[in-house]
Parts: C-alpha cells; sequence; structure tokens
C-alpha cells in the first residue's frame, strides 16, 4: 500500500464535496449503486478547476513518487450514508482486456480514523488515514467501506491500468 496525505488546499477538497453531492443528488441510474456515481468521472468534470488539480495531483504522484507508467480509467464518488450497504469486494474486473494494476481511494470528508476494512488471510485490518489523504493498493484485495459512524463519508475510488 502507498499513502499520500495532504493532497489538496481545504477549498479544494471542500469544492469537490459539493461535487460529489451535486452528482450523487442527480444520479437516477437503478443500475449504479446506491450513494455513487457512474465510472466516468474523471471525464465527465475535468473541466472542473478543483477537481482537474485533483486528478494532475493523482497523475502527478503516479509518475515521481510511485515512478509508475499507469493510465487513471475508471473513477467515481462515493458517499457512505446510514443506509448504505457496502460489502467486501475487489477491483480485478475491467472492461477491457487488461487487468487493473492499482485500485486507489481519495479519502475527503468525514473519513479520519475511518478508511478501509481489508480483509486479508480471512482476517479484518482497518486502514486508518486522515480526510485528504490518497491510498493505493492491489486491486485483487478485498476491502470494504467501515461501517456508517453517525456522520456522511466522502471517498473518490479509481482503477488504473498499465500503459
Amino acid at each position: 500500500m502507498f499513502v499520500i496525505e495532504n493532497i489538496l488546499d481545504n477549498e479544494d477538497v471542500k469544492n469537490i464535496v459539493s461535487l460529489i453531492d451535486l452528482e450523487i443528488e442527480n444520479n437516477f441510474d437503478v443500475n449504479v449503486p446506491l450513494y455513487q456515481s457512474h465510472t466516468n468521472m474523471h471525464l465527465k468534470y475535468d473541466e472542473n478547476e478543483s477537481f482537474k488539480k485533483f486528478l494532475k495531483k493523482v497523475d502527478d504522484i503516479t509518475k515521481t513518487e510511485m515512478r509508475e507508467r499507469i493510465t487513471l480509467i475508471e473513477c467515481w464518488f462515493n458517499i457512505c450514508k446510514k443506509d448504505s450497504n457496502f460489502e467486501f469486494h475487489n477491483h480485478i474486473r475491467t472492461r477491457s482486456s487488461r487487468h487493473f494494476k492499482y485500485t486507489s481511494v481519495f479519502f475527503l470528508k468525514n473519513c479520519t480514523e475511518n478508511g478501509t476494512i481489508f480483509k486479508i488471510n480471512n482476517a479484518l485490518l482497518q486502514l486508518k488515514v486522515k480526510d485528504n489523504d490518497l491510498v493505493f493498493f492491489d486491486p485483487s484485495l478485498l476491502h470494504t467501506v467501515p461501517p456508517w459512524k453517525n456522520i456522511d463519508r466522502y471517498s473518490i475510488a479509481m482503477d488504473f491500468i498499465e500503459r
């Protein structure tokens, strides 16, 4: 796992949270899980200034800090609410013939000490993060969102393929 802290300034985080609220409130597609967006947010909002900064920062991190040649292929918004229903899952599938190289989660709001739960060799491991942290991990790892803690949790999930 690769964790990077303090990705954006507070104003950009706030703007992206508002963008997520708008997207989720207007998502009426029954084929998309409750409180999630479609997986094309990196294309839909690439002109939004705060989201553009985020995408550039992620790209810079993959090139410089991780030294990986990967391409963002899917990006979606998540809000964990009281009636959310998240189960253990992985990201080994892909719509193309190529498999994902990395999965990543950007923790925006109300995620501090409430990151992601991984199931590794039948043991549960909770990766605790802070708001504004970005985590890259192996897409084959089973993981889920922790149970709702009386406050809505905002995140962005991403899948990458090798270039």
